[in-house]
This record gives structure tokens, C-alpha cells and sequence, in this order.
């Protein structure tokens, strides 16, 4: 008897690889850090706007032919991650205004430099909690992808994430960015207009 299994209502990520040069200045730009008080630059691909055209090229590919959407879309913010040797950033946590994102791996780096991890988001709803004897992608709670050089991952906004520790003994650098709609998209009540001169 055969069994279809339907990945109903699935959150996709998408994973791929790209070719590029991809050398940024690590040196003359300040990450994002747990202090609130320290000037970031959440805008880095401002500064290499090829770079921005190539990625913003990729998700384009990815909602034409896998989601299936028109519209036209842009990249919001960009900045640069660096995780220390012995350094984790603990909190799950997820992007607002923001419709999907992206992490491209430009660097070289060792197994266990840690992960890029998401967190299941129907994690909440079962009332029981069970234990598998395998953990595959379609009962697990949570997923890792490990960075590779030229990798690129794209993933709903929505999806609760974080980097595990860094067991290497070098820092690990990564390119995070953001991505919404833009112009007119939607449909009936929730239709948005894309406001031109001031008047709609």
C-alpha cells in the first residue's frame, strides 16, 4: 500500500550556491553586537551595490519559478556578522518588516565554526510530545545548515532562528540581509497601491 506524504503548508528554505567576488572590507565596517549603544551599519550593501544586484537577482529567481510571484522586490538591510571563537548568539529570533532573508557565506570555515539553526514554528501547537527514533526534516524540532564558502540561504522572515556556538578558533563571518515587496501587490482588502508623487 503506498503512503503520499504532503508537505502541507511548508516553510521553505532555500539553499544554493553562488559565484561572485565577494571581498568585503571585514576591516572598515562595525557588526552588530548585543550592545545598543554601539553604532552598526545595518546598510552594508549599499556600498557594494553588484554584490546587492547579484543576491536580490537570486531571491527574484526564487519567486518567479518556486513561489510563483510578479511582483518586484528589494533589499532592505544588510549588515555583517561576526561570531568570536567561543561565541554564540543564544536568543531565537526572527526579522520584522521584513517578507524573507537571506545569510550568504563568503568566507572559508571549519565544521564546527556553528550553524545557521531554525526552530520548528508548529512546535507549539501539538498537545503531546513525543520522541522519534529518527529525526529527519519532517519531524524535527529544530534544523541546522553549516556555512560554506559561496553558500547562499533564503528563508521566510517569520522563521525563528539563530547561530549555534563557535567551536573554531577563528571568527566566523557571514552577510545578512532583508527583503520586501515593493510596488503594487495584494489583491481585494488587502491590496497594497504603490503611492507615486505624493498622491495615490
Amino acid at each position: 500500500m503506498t503512503i503520499d506524504t504532503l508537505p502541507l503548508f511548508a516553510s521553505n528554505v532555500f539553499v544554493t550556491e553562488v559565484s561572485g567576488d565577494f571581498n568585503f572590507d571585514i576591516k572598515k565596517h562595525k557588526y552588530p553586537c548585543r550592545d545598543e549603544n554601539q553604532e552598526c551599519n545595518y546598510f552594508i550593501l549599499d556600498s557594494y551595490p553588484k554584490i546587492k544586484k547579484l543576491l536580490l537577482q537570486e531571491f527574484k529567481n526564487i519567486a518567479k519559478n518556486s513561489l510563483h510571484l510578479k511582483e518586484e522586490f528589494d533589499i532592505t538591510t544588510s549588515w555583517l556578522t561576526k561570531t568570536y571563537p567561543g561565541d554564540e548568539y543564544e536568543q531565537y529570533h526572527i526579522h520584522k518588516n521584513s517578507y524573507y532573508s537571506g545569510i550568504l557565506y563568503y568566507d572559508e570555515y571549519s565544521p564546527n565554526c556553528g550553524s545557521l539553526e531554525f526552530k520548528n514554528p508548529l512546535d507549539n501547537y501539538p498537545d503531546f510530545y513525543l520522541v522519534p527514533t529518527e529525526w529527519n526534516i519532517s519531524n524535527s524540532i529544530i534544523w541546522g545548515i553549516k556555512p560554506k564558502k559561496n553558500r547562499l540561504v533564503i528563508f521566510p522572515s517569520y522563521l525563528r532562528h539563530k547561530i549555534t556556538k563557535n567551536l573554531s578558533d577563528k571568527s566566523r563571518y557571514s552577510l545578512a540581509f532583508n527583503i520586501i515587496p515593493i510596488g503594487s501587490y495584494g489583491a481585494r482588502d488587502s491590496f497594497h497601491r504603490e503611492k507615486r508623487s505624493g498622491i495615490f
